[in-house]
């Protein structure tokens, strides 16, 4: 059980990343403040070898020192977009603060691609008539 979450650092086109084990929950509060604090706060965290995938992650965020962009998921504070609104104001010109709703896109910020978090999912067909066959014997 935990609260999973990975974060990444992108500078001079190399990508860090740290892990959290209950940090999904507060991941927007956070990276609140600003790139030097987030990154201080990023940095603090147990460096990770690998990313979590997106069965596992459950918070992400991945600071583009490069291109001056954050993008984040996780957290629990319902809509939004006054709160990414506040960020943007704490992060200033020149950087792009953007919440997202999937893995996928917070590591595409730092150049990752989506096959590298997108766990494969089992394909499943159900025969729907066929269903409680194995409760009927007698």
């Amino acid at each position: 059980m935990g609260h999973r979450a990975i974060y990444a650092i992108r500078h001079h086109g190399d990508v860090e990343l740290f892990y959290s084990h209950w940090g999904a929950l507060t991941v927007p509060q956070d990276v609140f403040w600003g790139p030097a604090w987030a990154e201080a706060f990023i940095r603090s965290l147990e460096p990770a070898d690998e990313w979590l995938d997106d069965v596992w992650a459950e918070g992400a965020v991945a600071l583009d020192k490069d291109e001056r962009r954050v993008t984040f998921y996780g957290g629990e504070l319902g809509d939004m977009t006054l709160f990414q609104q506040l960020m943007q104001a704490a992060w200033g010109h020149g950087w792009t603060v953007r919440h997202d709703a999937t893995l996928a896109h917070v590591a595409a910020t730092v150049g990752v691609p989506a096959s590298a978090v997108v766990a494969a999912r089992p394909s499943l067909t159900i025969e729907l008539a066929r269903i409680g066959e194995n409760l009927a014997h007698e």
